[in-house]
């Protein structure tokens, strides 16, 4: 990629992100709100939300009812769900962390959703950064950086408040970590460091556990033995969530609130009681929808354009065919790596990717079953690897002549697809 196509993605980035900044409608990001309203009871509370204790703020209501700054008189109480700081439930590490930038914002919560969105969007732009030195290394496509920077679900996700773009910058900077300084060798420093950010993964999204038997199945598959180090991933991340887990047995008498929030949500998530595992088992295409290239809130444009309909769909056939490839070919390099004495490098990057990649899809099919719902945003914390595998996958299928044909058609999709979003934002 050369500096001037550098340039010319990273104003189209900048542009795109402060649009959405400034103009996505305020908690029309999913949760957004009641992640708001965590950071706001950190501070407030000088202490974590309690779920079913802790309700909103009338500012975070009145704003909700197009009112602020005006005092809303409604009772939060009786607002529903949408009354309480519901994401209580989630791991501290983003709420601690954006608890200073709510500060920043003074008096006026307008000032404050800016920064927290701005905090957001600044971690976004290091995941790229990493990313981008990912690809470097492994002198993948600038092709696939494109189109993966400019997912407009990712864009849409990165800028909301929540603790998901932490989770995708602390998983992106582990896949980093292991791609670039442990291919060779896992001395002690290298095993603690990669523990304790696992622990701190997991201290953002307690579905961040997905990662240790990747990384552990990663290290044993490529060092050809299991070291009594790597202990190390369980004891560290236990000692980080310590806090939290007695927390959480002093308020809920459960080493989490889990299930406390899954009771309290499953009524307005599946209020027919139709979901579950075996819808989930039977719908599996829906899966993957709103969320994959296009993020859930932006599905209402889906509905009045044929182009991002067909594009969705084509993504989800696309991500269908890789999933299957990577889950196949995984098994392969496996085998034949333990069979052999030498690990090619290419080999220890798609392991390390297809593992990463599988670990996040069990994830979100673990969310998926547990709590009732089909939550594909839950797969960008392993965009890099993922990309990774669809280099891979072209490259085993697709005749060299018309890969980059099939890049072309990608980048011009999603960059279309910005340029819908960017008019649609503009005529609200």
């Amino acid at each position: 990629m050369n500096r001037v196509t550098e340039i010319i993605l990273l104003t189209f980035i900048l542009v795109i992100g402060l649009l959405l900044i400034f103009k996505s409608p305020i908690w029309s990001p999913i949760d957004e709100g009641a992640h708001f309203a965590y950071i706001e009871t950190i501070v407030r509370e000088k202490r974590l939300p309690i779920l079913k204790k802790d309700y909103i703020s009338w500012q975070v209501l009145s704003i909700d009812e197009k009112k602020y700054p005006q005092k809303t008189e409604t009772d939060p109480k009786k607002v529903g769900l949408g009354g309480c700081v519901y994401e209580a439930f989630q791991p501290p590490l983003y709420y601690l962390a954006a608890a200073p930038i709510f500060l920043l914002g003074g008096e006026n919560y307008y000032t404050k959703i800016g920064l927290l969105r701005f905090f957001g969007f600044l971690q976004y732009l290091v995941v790229l950064y990493l990313v981008y030195k990912i690809f470097k290394k492994f002198n993948l496509s600038s092709y696939l950086f494109f189109i993966l920077a400019l997912l407009p679900g990712f864009l849409l996700r990165s800028i909301t408040i929540s603790n998901a773009i932490t989770e995708i910058l602390i998983w992106t900077f582990i896949f980093y970590f292991m791609a670039t300084r442990m291919a060779d060798e896992d001395g002690a420093k290298k095993i603690l460091i990669l523990a304790t950010l696992t622990g701190l993964a997991i201290l953002t999204k307690i579905t961040s556990v997905f990662l240790i038997p990747a990384i552990l199945l990663w290290l044993t598959i490529t060092k050809r033995k299991f070291k009594p180090l790597y202990g190390l991933f369980v004891i560290i991340p236990l000692l980080m969530l310590s806090p939290w887990l007695y927390w959480n047995w002093q308020n809920y008498h459960s080493l989490t609130p889990n299930k406390l929030a899954i009771e309290m949500q499953t009524p307005v998530i599946d209020p027919k009681g139709e979901l579950g595992g075996a819808y989930i088992l039977k719908n599996l295409d829906q899966i993957f929808h709103y969320g994959f290239v296009f993020a859930q809130e932006q599905g209402v444009l889906l509905a009045k354009s044929q182009m991002m309909r067909v594009t969705e769909t084509l993504f989800v056939l696309l991500f269908i065919l890789v999933a299957i490839y990577a889950l196949i070919k995984t098994i392969k390099v496996a085998i034949s790596t333990i069979k052999k004495r030498q690990i090619l490098p290419e080999e220890k990057c798609f392991l390390l990717s297809s593992l990463f990649f599988l670990s996040n899809l069990a994830a979100l099919f673990w969310i998926a079953i547990t709590w009732a719902m089909p939550p594909t945003r839950h797969l960008y914390p392993t965009l890099a690897a993922l990309f990774i595998v669809l280099k891979m996958f072209l490259d085993d299928y697709v005749k060299k002549g018309k890969i980059r044909i099939v890049y072309f058609i990608l980048i011009l999709t999603v960059v279309l697809s910005n340029l819908v979003i960017i008019a649609n934002l503009f005529s609200m």
